[in-house]
């Protein structure tokens, strides 16, 4: 799927669940950047995963997409290098950003 339908079937909430990996993340915070955040709140909403989002996480991939290296962007516990995994997925996080507690980020 090229890159506009891609963007069109998460905007449209019509991508199956199965395909909305880390792959596909990155992807979707290349082309929507600062729409990101919304798309995949609507995104997950659509798909009765409201749960799951972290906007924590999210800004941290989309600040990472615009600095490293793809071969870098594919591990996915990239964020645990800069964050505890408790900070990381605690309440606060899922809600808004919360900086490192580990190390700062190099961007």
């Amino acid at each position: 799927m090229d890159d506009a339908a891609f963007l069109a079937a998460i905007e449209r909430c019509t991508l199956p669940a199965a395909e909305l990996d880390h792959r596909a993340h990155l992807r979707l915070a290349r082309l929507a950047g600062a729409r990101t955040p919304e798309l995949i709140k609507r995104y997950a909403a659509s798909i009765r995963a409201t749960g799951k989002y972290n906007e924590t996480i999210t800004q941290f991939w989309m600040r990472a997409v615009q600095r490293h290296r793809d071969d870098e962007l594919l591990d996915k516990d990239l964020p645990l290098k800069h964050w505890s995994r408790g900070l990381l997925w605690s309440e606060a996080a899922r809600a808004q950003w919360v900086e490192p507690d580990l190390r700062p980020l190099p961007f």
